[in-house]
């Protein structure tokens, strides 16, 4: 999810608004969430218990977050979730973005709901049951409070706080803290985030693993150093590098890897990608550079649900490619004006108003979907049952009927040069290894084969990240094919919950 930057204090860096949304039914969506804990008496401010730690490496379970039951308008999934004991151990869920760059806790829970645009009220009755925004859930999961963390202070040099602004209007204005963080028993020293004192349209904090806007050399320092380079700094990783493994809908465990590879969880090799720079425009004419997990898209096309091969190549802007941003805080896939309406005819489906909607049926197919090329013959295929999103409308007679509808769509992002986001459809279809220090990222087709991990440590150097294979055989099937197995949430370290 992009962020723009506002800062209240007269110091620091200051990150131009160069975009906002234009379509106001774009709703704060989020596909991946870390679940921090802080348990009292506290000799640490942010604890994530449950990870492990290998050498080099520290492993993070990720588990999908079921959305509870509603009347009206839902998203298919689980009835229930277990959160564990949220309340006394004073768990907090927060989204992991790859689009943004700041950690920040405690969301004001009696503005966690998006507000309408029609009554400027809060809309407690928007369609759309998505925990993220439930002020109840927000209660729920507990908070982080610096005066009962005995190793809490007020950040050095970032007194006057920050205003975030996200790009679908949520804001959080924080103060920072500095304090330690514990991961499966080792621990980041000094490490800075944000403590919300306002906040609106979320329930939940935000882990943003971003790179510095600055560039990804950290210098100079973002006006503090990020999470990743901490760990790197205090030698728990040797790389400032990271593996992503979302997982797609249908599928309730995954990972997060500090400074590790996790090669039973891709076929084929991880092939190396370029992070590309955006020269921007802001708001009052002057450019900037842009650095972000940008990448450039040299293909796309179409392969019919229960297709093998493809059968339609699209045409892509002018230059036969276009820029995306690897966000994981967005929950569809944005693209150039007219791709979107392609696809949809090609998928026999309805344009109704944002949303191309389609039959249900093309969910359940175990292959064909949209290829996405990057490079020549690097290839990430997405398949439907992670492109396509289903929603469930209970009817006045207590009957309950399913809608599906495509997770991609034009850019709603007016910007210069236009934004173009590969969301969380994308990345659970692709296992993603960022890699700062290199500047590129590394993609393989994501695959599952065998219930154990084979985790390698990523090394130092510009062949950081190990090369070779991943464990699952080129024939072996895409995740995709795993049909629903019904969830619980491990209220775990940095648990990674991916939302419906």
């Amino acid at each position: 999810m992009p962020l723009h930057l506002h800062r209240c204090r007269t110091k620091g860096f200051t990150r131009p608004t160069s975009s906002h949304w234009t379509a106001p039914d774009k709703k704060h969506e989020h596909d991946a969430s870390v679940i921090i804990s802080h348990s009292p008496p506290p000799t640490s401010a942010l604890s994530f218990p449950g990870a492990s730690v290998g050498r080099g490496y520290i492993h993070v379970p990720v588990t999908r977050r079921a959305t509870p039951e509603s009347t009206g308008l839902q998203r298919r999934g689980p009835a229930s979730q277990d959160l564990g004991n949220a309340q006394n151990g004073g768990y907090m869920v927060n989204i992991l973005d790859t689009g943004s760059i700041e950690l920040w806790v405690d969301p004001d829970c009696s503005k966690a709901r998006p507000v309408n645009t029609t009554s400027g009220a809060s809309d407690s009755t928007n369609g759309v049951n998505n925990p993220d925004v439930d002020a109840n859930f927000c209660k729920d999961v507990g908070r982080y409070d610096p005066k009962k963390s005995s190793s809490a202070k007020s950040a050095p040099g970032l007194s006057g706080g920050s205003t975030l602004q996200y790009a679908d209007f949520t804001t959080a204005t924080v103060n920072y803290y500095q304090d330690t963080m514990s991961i499966a028993g080792v621990t980041i020293d000094n490490q800075i985030f944000g403590v919300a004192n306002a906040s609106n349209q979320t329930a939940t904090g935000i882990l943003g693993i971003a790179p510095n806007p600055l560039g990804f050399n950290d210098t100079p320092e973002y006006p503090y150093s990020l999470m990743l380079s901490n760990m790197q700094k205090q030698g728990l990783i040797q790389s400032r590098a990271f593996s992503l493994d979302l997982r797609d809908f249908d599928n309730t465990t995954g990972s997060l890897i500090f400074g590790g590879v996790d090669k039973s969880r891709y076929k084929g090799a991880l092939q190396q990608v370029p992070f590309e720079t955006v020269d921007a425009k802001a708001s009052d004419g002057s450019t900037f550079k842009q650095y972000a997990y940008w990448v450039k898209v040299t293909s796309m096309s179409f392969s019919a649900p229960g297709a093998k091969s493809s059968s339609k190549s699209y045409a892509l802007p002018t230059g036969n490619s276009f820029t995306a941003d690897l966000d994981s805080g967005t929950g569809g896939i944005l693209l150039p004006d007219g791709l979107t309406s392609e696809i949809c005819s090609d998928m026999n489906g309805t344009v109704r108003g944002a949303n191309c909607w389609v039959d249900c049926s093309a969910r359940d197919q175990p292959l064909g979907g949209i290829t996405f090329g990057f490079n020549g013959d690097n290839k990430i295929t997405v398949s439907y049952q992670n492109l396509i999103q289903a929603v469930t409308q209970k009817q006045g007679d207590g009957k309950t009927i399913e809608f599906c509808y495509l997770a991609a769509s034009t850019t709603g992002i007016v910007s210069d040069p236009p934004t173009y986001i590969l969301g969380a459809p994308f990345l659970r279809s692709a296992y993603a290894v960022f890699d700062w220090d290199n500047q590129n990222v590394h993609l393989a087709q994501a695959a599952t084969c065998g219930s154990s991990s084979d985790i390698v440590a990523i090394g130092t150097g510009s062949n950081a990240v190990p090369a070779g294979d991943g464990n699952c055989p080129s024939s072996w099937a895409a995740r995709g094919v795993v049909l629903n197995a019904g969830l619980t949430v491990a209220a775990a370290l940095l648990a990674v919950v991916v939302m419906l």
